[in-house]
């Protein structure tokens, strides 16, 4: 993302045009409007729970659908197709209320009651891979808490950003929500800020996320950081379906053009069923294509700056013995964003490619002995922690290698995002995260406990 004169050039990675000239906000109104977040979070704080859970409700309903659609795929190149299943989860937040509520109500003990407080103001440090569901995971249950919240969208998806603070803004009282644009300097005036309590990131790559726990470390505030991942699948020859786990590679490789912290970026392969499993990946990536006429499209990389890294590691480990099976054409006018969905196998552990993020279309695959410690080993081999995948027809073994892993959710013959239940917390283990969220344990890192114990 470029910023020239305080501005935000926004473009559209699948055609290169400008799609809008977003003003930085200076940092010098960083005072006012964090005076103007602690006046509005002292009078919404004093709001009853159920009466704020109410207005958040409201504010989803006013969540513009089409624009958003509209504005997700122009600013960071989503497919339509992709891009109305984002606004259908965000919209669809009935569940996260309940786990809100929940997570805010007073615990009451024998002589003693539990109550919850707010920090106060909460910065979000929102990304540009899912720009409205991942706001509205922080900013839901930040809001439910009583905290009043500024948000920072991504330089990728400004106008996104500016449309669901909006939404909020439309409903709550005025300075409850507020927005900031701007790059990593207006990030670091905000934290250091004495006003800001709390701040709450979702990101990969994680280099913005060190900075700000650094930051953060000085006056001891709350964080919740969600970084990166490198997730592995590991597939067992008594599978129950080689062709569902194939086709589950494929798609959790690819989908939103493998922008998603919990992708899968590493395939291990039980070695005796490797040549039928690398059979059938190459059946299912043929209902893939960019511009062509397939089942499912695959849409720009967020820029050409980022193509450049995925392109870089796939040569990289091309050159060093990586076998490059499948590659497809680039079907469309304008190319600078675009890379080809691509399938690699035999690669080794020591790789680039299967140790730091690659964030596109890639699918990796390497072959083991099958035995659960060269699985565990492999899948532990990594400095990240976010999600893992395991198949198998042996759910006891699966279990056993699940409790073994270090990460923070592991999918049984499933894809762990799309099936884990609305309690469960989403957290990153190793690298992956500090702090967490969602879930009831997630969801009350956006406030703090005060027992009131009476005496007898």
């Amino acid at each position: 993302m470029v910023i020239r004169d305080n501005k935000l050039l926004d473009m559209d990675p699948s055609t290169g045009k400008l799609i809008e000239l977003v003003d930085c906000t200076p940092l010098t109104e960083i005072p006012s409007i964090i005076e103007n977040s602690l006046n509005a979070q002292k009078i919404w704080s004093e709001m009853p729970l159920l009466e704020r859970i109410h207005q958040l409700k409201k504010c989803t309903s006013a969540l513009p659908y089409d624009r958003l659609c509209e504005m997700i795929s122009k600013e960071m190149g989503k497919v339509e197709l992709e891009s109305k299943e984002e606004m259908s989860c965000a919209l669809d937040q009935d569940k996260l209320f309940e786990q809100i509520m929940k997570a805010n109500s007073d615990e009451v003990f024998t002589g003693s009651t539990v109550v919850r407080e707010p920090h106060g103001v909460v910065l979000l440090v929102t990304p540009w891979n899912f720009p409205v569901s991942e706001m509205l995971l922080l900013a839901l249950p930040a809001l439910g808490a009583g905290n009043s919240i500024i948000v920072k969208p991504s330089e990728f998806t400004p106008v996104v950003g500016k449309l669901v603070v909006e939404a909020l803004q439309s409903v709550l009282p005025e300075g409850v929500v507020q927005l900031v644009q701007g790059g990593e300097t207006i990030i670091e005036k905000l934290v250091k800020s004495n006003g800001v309590s709390m701040v709450a990131m979702t990101e990969s790559f994680g280099s913005t996320g060190k900075k700000i726990l650094q930051n953060c470390a000085c006056n001891l505030k709350r964080v919740v950081l969600e970084l990166g991942g490198k997730d592995p699948m590991i597939i067992f020859k008594n599978v129950l379906s080689i062709e569902k786990a194939a086709q589950d590679a494929v798609l959790f490789s690819i989908y939103n053009s493998g922008q998603v912290c919990c992708a899968i970026e590493r395939i291990y392969v039980e070695e005796s069923i490797e040549e039928e499993f690398l059979e059938s990946v190459l059946e299912h990536v043929e209902d893939f294509s960019i511009g062509g006429d397939t089942n499912y499209q695959i849409g720009p990389l967020v820029s050409s700056a980022h193509k450049m890294h995925v392109e870089s590691q796939v040569n990289e480990a091309i050159g060093q013995g990586a076998k490059l099976l499948y590659q497809c054409e680039i079907n469309v006018p304008y190319q600078e964003c675009f890379y080809p969905l691509t399938v690699l196998s035999n690669v080794s552990q020591s790789m680039d490619i299967f140790q730091k993020e690659t964030y596109g279309p890639v699918i990796c695959i390497a072959s083991f002995d099958g035995t659960e410690e060269k699985a565990i080993e492999l899948a532990n081999d990594s400095q990240y922690g976010m999600a893992s995948y395991i198949y198998t027809s042996d759910l006891i073994k699966a279990k056993r290698i699940a409790k073994k892993i270090k990460t923070g959710q592991v999918g049984i013959n499933c894809y762990s995002l799309i099936h884990s239940s609305p309690g469960c917390p989403w957290v990153g283990h190793k690298q992956s995260g500090y702090g967490f969220h969602t879930g009831i344990e997630g969801l009350r890192q956006f406030s703090l406990p005060k027992s009131i114990v009476f005496g007898t």
